[in-house]
């Protein structure tokens, strides 16, 4: 990202790491044995990442890009409601237009 011109993309599409720490020891088998965990660990409350993303979007996005990510089954609701005040300056300039669930019925993909 840091190479790109600002305002370069119209389109970015992320699956940051975002399960909060405390949930990696109750992660299913394979997952939390053969995966990297750097990969998985999205902090206290998973955000992390998710936060890292959204401050590179409002860079290197158009005005207008569409910001597609895929979250913890927590978080849609967090961006819907009372929003953390260390989400809040990550969130400034975007809507959130839509949730979709995973096949399991979990809110997982937001726009």
């Amino acid at each position: 990202a840091a190479a790109a011109e600002p305002g370069s993309f119209d389109l970015i599409v992320s699956n940051p790491p975002y399960i909060p720490s405390c949930e990696l020891p109750g992660l299913q088998v394979d997952v939390r044995d053969f995966e990297d965990h750097g990969a998985l660990d999205g902090g206290v409350d998973g955000l992390d990442v998710v936060i890292e993303v959204l401050q590179a979007a409002t860079v290197l996005g158009e005005a207008g890009a569409k910001v597609y990510l895929e979250v913890h089954h927590s978080h849609p609701a967090v961006f819907e409601g009372s929003v953390p005040s260390h989400l809040m300056a990550a969130l400034e300039g975007f809507d959130l237009l839509g949730t979709v669930r995973d096949v399991y019925g979990q809110p997982r993909f937001v726009e």
